[in-house]
């Protein structure tokens, strides 16, 4: 009985949920791991064991793990009309629509660049007229982005997606992403990404430690602007 329940225990831990927007539609980058295997429970399972997957496409006994959640910016196309699901999280992203604000809002296109931009559910990386789907702050110090879930969750992962013209990969260097029951905080830290570049479009980061809160906070810890496409947040019960 104890080994069933831990099992239980594990795999809630580990839950997946399905996202049909991206059926059939391979990441452009990232690992993949192809495993045969007698259920999606088990594909998620063994993904995430063997190669810490983020999301997985199942179909028929074919499991495709992904080490990185799916952007639509250079997909390759599957023949076996595989499904896509999301690993990591029993709710799946629970930032999307909920409310958000921003410290400032790049000029001269003010509200344009709103912080409900990057919780709309658009996962569409471009920042300007007539498809803008980012926000944006002004180019100063201690500039901030904020989501209220309208509850208390367990977080554990904060995926954000960049400007497709940050080819240097700068948007999310220097940024500490907090998390905290009050909209005031005090923020405890989920993950800093510190000094170092990264050029990967859509970037997930596992808190070193899942934190309880409510309100999540990317704060630029540097004088820049604060430019994120999509944030999306995931969560345990």
């Amino acid at each position: 009985m104890l080994f069933v329940l831990l099992f239980l225990s594990e795999f809630r831990h580990n839950h997946f949920h399905g996202d049909n927007r991206f059926d059939n539609i391979l990441p452009s980058g990232g690992i993949t791991l192809e495993l045969a295997v007698p259920s999606l429970s088990s594909c998620a399972q063994e993904c995430f064991y063997q190669a810490d997957c983020v999301s997985v496409f199942y179909k028929d006994k074919k499991c495709i793990g992904w080490n990185t959640r799916t952007d639509d910016l250079s997909p390759t196309s599957l023949d076996e009309n595989m499904q896509y699901y999301e690993l990591k999280g029993v709710y799946g992203n629970v930032a999307e629509g909920k409310p958000a604000v921003q410290s400032s809002t790049f000029p001269p296109f003010s509200g344009i660049y709103s912080a409900s931009k990057a919780v709309d559910g658009s996962r569409y990386p471009v920042a300007v007229k007539p498809d803008d789907s980012c926000s944006c702050t002004n180019k100063a110090n201690s500039q901030w982005w904020r989501v209220d879930l309208l509850d208390t969750f367990l977080v554990t992962d904060v995926a954000v997606l960049k400007r497709k013209d940050d080819a240097d990969g700068i948007t999310l260097v220097n940024v500490s992403i907090g998390v905290s029951h009050a909209s005031s905080g005090p923020f405890t830290t989920c993950y800093s990404t510190g000094t170092k570049t990264s050029t990967t479009r859509f970037e997930t980061f596992t808190c070193q430690t899942p934190v309880y809160g409510r309100y999540v906070k990317l704060s630029k810890l540097v004088s820049d602007i604060l430019c994120l496409c999509e944030v999306e947040i995931y969560v345990q019960d």
